[in-house]
Parts: C-alpha cells; structure tokens; sequence
C-alpha cells in the first residue's frame, strides 16, 4: 500500500496496517463512534436509516498523493502560515464508466465530507474522540486534481481516478474487525426516460432505462420520491409491470402535466434525481 494515510496509519497506531479497502460517508459529524457501530449488522443498518449516506470502494490501485497546501504564502509578502505538519492524501483510481464517472463528479462537487477507512483487516480509522475507545469521523475533501506542480486530472479513456485528502488533526484506529465484503451497497443507475404517460390526475405511466446498459429498469422499488414543480408529490403505490417494463405510480393526491424531478431505490439500486416532462 503506497497511500501517504496508512503508511503514516502504520507509523502512529505501531499495528500491522493492511490495505483501504471501503470509505463509509457519513451524513454528518460523528465524534463518538465505538466498534459495535461498526459491525457489518451496524453499518448495514446505517445505510438503510440514511446516517451512512455512501459507501466508496471498488478502487484497483491507489497511490500516496504529494501535495502543496502543507503551507500557505500571502501573496506580496514573504509570510508563510503553516496549515499542519502534513496533509495526507491517495489517489484512488477506477475503472471508468457512466456510473462510476457519475458518482466521482458528486463527491468532487461535495467537496468535503465525514468519513471513516476502513482496511482490509476490518480496521476502521478516523479523527481522534474524547470518547474513550472511540474514533470520530474525518473529513475528506475529494478533488479531480494531484495539486503537485502542473500536474492535469487524473482521468484517462479506461480509468478515472479521485484525489482523496484526509484532513486528519489526530488518527485514531477502532480495531473493529469489519468484514467489508458483507457490507452490500447500492449501484447507482443512470435513468434515462423512455416514455411518461399521465394516463388520469394522479395516476401516470413511466418507462425507464439505464444509460449505462441501455437496459429497462426491472425491478421493483422500495421507495419513489416525486416531486413536480418544486412541490413533494406523495406517492402511494408503485407497481413494476415486466411484461410492458413500465413503473404505475399512483399518487395521493391529483397532479397534473407539467415538470417533474424523480428518484428511485430499490433493494440493489438507486437513482439520482432525474428530471422530465409530461405536456
């Protein structure tokens, strides 16, 4: 493992660090997180409550990233301001596709969020907890970019890589033992509208596919959120028909045509908030 984090994981905990494996993102702050929320039963239920609102993994390689913003120099002067001793940072690189480029472009364009690594020997790392025999959530700022010299974006025809900096004041490690292949995350689909149809007020007919496979959406949905122009439509049932591969979505209250933003998930599957229209 070259990746500047766990070389200086190993270098601060003494212990037999492995490889990253998965980084949990959570939807806020957390500053006391013990090993029995880090259970795959914990984490998995995390993810279906929303706390855990993303799982990143599935990376082939991963490479230490240098980085410049260990100090900042106020321009006309010769004043340097030190930001910390060292910023960690990986690049963590995929195999490129609609769906994996997607979910790369959201996390860039979050910025910074709360997370905690975890390796392959089920070790979770993250900021220090006043929280005796806790870890506290980190934040990683991801950007599209190794900030090293005139270095470009890190993204070729087959593969599209992230650069991850961990902005860690003090690692902290929870030996937790997690599984990470148990943990089973969604895959993100990106729908593209075959057909709407507003067959009466409050009951319309849609047919979706997946860019990525050019493939019908064919399963059924857990949840649907509707809204149309800006207001939350509330949505009482939706029923999978395999033999015309349309969703019915029947609605509590009458709607009319007009614009409308969707978003799906299912038991293996989600779908970013895809607009279309009804005329």
């Amino acid at each position: 493992m070259n990746g500047n984090f766990l070389e200086y994981a190993h270098s601060k905990t003494g212990i037999d660090v492995g490889f990253g494996k998965m980084i949990l993102v959570y939807q806020d702050k957390r500053s006391a997180i013990d090993a029995s929320q880090l259970t795959v039963e914990a984490i998995q239920a995390n993810i279906e409550s929303g706390l855990i609102i993303g799982i990143i993994k599935g990376w082939h390689t991963v490479a230490g990233a240098p980085v410049a913003e260990i100090s900042v120099e106020r321009t006309g002067t010769a004043e340097m301001k030190l930001i910390r001793p060292e910023i960690l940072a990986d690049v963590l690189t995929f195999e490129s596709g609609l769906a994996s480029n997607e979910v790369l472009a959201d996390l860039v364009k979050a910025g910074s969020l709360n997370c905690i690594l975890i390796d392959d020997q089920g070790n979770c790392f993250g900021d220090y907890s006043a929280t005796a025999d806790c870890i506290s959530t980190m934040l990683c700022n991801f950007s599209s970019k190794v900030v090293s010299g005139m270095q470009g974006t890190n993204t070729t025809e087959k593969t599209a890589a992230v650069t991850v900096r961990y902005l860690v004041k003090d690692l902290s490690i929870c030996e937790a033992g997690t599984e990470t292949e148990e943990i089973v995350s969604k895959t993100l689909l990106v729908g593209q509208l075959v057909s709407a149809t507003l067959l009466v007020a409050g009951h319309i007919v849609l047919t979706l596919k997946d860019k990525a496979t050019n493939e019908y959406f064919t399963e059924n949905v857990l949840a649907m959120g509707v809204t149309i122009k800006g207001t939350n439509a509330a949505v009482a049932t939706v029923v999978f028909d395999e033999s015309t591969n349309t969703y019915d979505i029947t609605f509590e209250d009458p709607i009319a045509a007009g614009q409308y933003q969707i978003t799906i998930s299912g038991e293996t599957f989600y779908m970013k908030e895809t607009t279309f229209a009804i005329v």
